[in-house]
């Protein structure tokens, strides 16, 4: 039987070549940053220390904060896996990314 090593989670999360974002409900019900990879700084326009420890509000847009807020508030009360298929971008233009929310 070969010997495996264990799996990095740390390491996948941040070399996944798709944005990836950990998010925890905070006090007052608003939305923490608590990891993020950098295809997803990328896609938000920030810096780790515009994000990390951040509410959501404080890095995304209104219409992208209230379709984030809005799948969380449904993957914790159904305690249900969410995908988010497409998001805004600049005016007239989509940016599509799958955003899967746990």
């Amino acid at each position: 039987m070969p010997n495996r090593s264990p799996i990095d989670h740390q390491k996948l999360f941040a070399h996944m070549p798709v944005p990836r974002l950990i998010v925890r409900v905070a006090g007052g019900g608003s939305y923490e940053a608590v990891e993020i990879n950098k295809p997803a700084l990328e896609y938000f326009g920030r810096s780790p220390d515009q994000v990390l420890g951040q509410d959501i509000k404080d890095f995304m847009d209104d219409e992208t904060t209230l379709q984030f807020e809005q799948t969380f508030e449904v993957c914790v009360s159904r305690k249900k896996v969410v995908t988010i298929q497409a998001l805004p971008g600049v005016p007239g233009n989509m940016r599509v990314y799958s955003f899967l929310v746990s």
